[in-house]
């Protein structure tokens, strides 16, 4: 790889017809009449593949080159690079609609018919959330968001001596994760807000949440 330099990327002539130029290991820069882009072509079951890595300046000829070798690396443990992108758009649409707001009101509107809130209740929770946690993680994908988070938004409110509210937003959001836990909507890894759920779990009676805690969180 190193047949392309800066100079001549930007010396590179439009033309009606576009053309590629080669800078090595599957990595093109295709000239266009009214633009530049990198292309990272590769055979794939005796098929050309192509996959698009960006427009130029955008990405630099040093980026292209970092998502080459990235690109050569993921075929050298037999995967195949277009695959591989797609599975990750499909990942980042499914963390779009796994915020914690959204799923947060999802669990609103189960958890008061399931328990037959009144909706008094359910429009005081719902503003809870909105107040005390949606600015700040609301979105936010689920796997996203670290115990630290979580804490963080809870101290404010304990802060400012609003110990009740504190414990009530602290249960709130330990049933919207542990309901989409149950409910298969999201498989959490360790470090995520699980471990706040864990904490909140051994002292659901307490009035202040002391179990949410930096000391705690600093062994996860």
């Amino acid at each position: 790889m190193g047949f392309l330099t800066d100079l001549k990327i930007r010396t590179a002539s439009p033309s009606a017809k576009e053309y590629l130029l080669a800078d090595g290991d599957g990595l093109y820069l295709r000239v266009r009449s009214t633009s530049k882009s990198w292309l990272y072509r590769y055979k794939s079951d005796d098929k050309q593949v192509k996959v698009g890595l960006g427009a130029y300046p955008t990405v630099t000829l040093a980026m292209a080159r970092t998502l080459t070798k990235e690109a050569n690396a993921l075929r050298a443990l037999g995967t195949d690079p277009q695959d591989a992108r797609r599975e990750q758009q499909e990942q980042a649409k499914i963390a779009k609609m796994n915020t914690f707001e959204l799923m947060a009101r999802s669990w609103l509107e189960s958890a008061s018919k399931d328990r037959i809130w009144s909706a008094g209740y359910k429009s005081k929770v719902t503003r809870h959330l909105e107040i005390h946690v949606f600015p700040w993680v609301g979105d936010k994908a689920m796997e996203a968001i670290r115990p630290p988070e979580i804490v963080r938004c809870l101290h404010r409110i304990k802060d400012r001596g609003n110990l009740e509210t504190a414990q009530r937003v602290r249960e709130a959001v330990q049933h919207v994760i542990s309901t989409l836990w149950i409910r298969a909507y999201w498989s959490p890894p360790r470090t995520s807000s699980t471990t706040v759920l864990g904490a909140c779990q051994h002292r659901a009676a307490a009035t202040t949440p002391p179990s949410l805690t930096y000391s705690y969180l600093a062994s996860s």
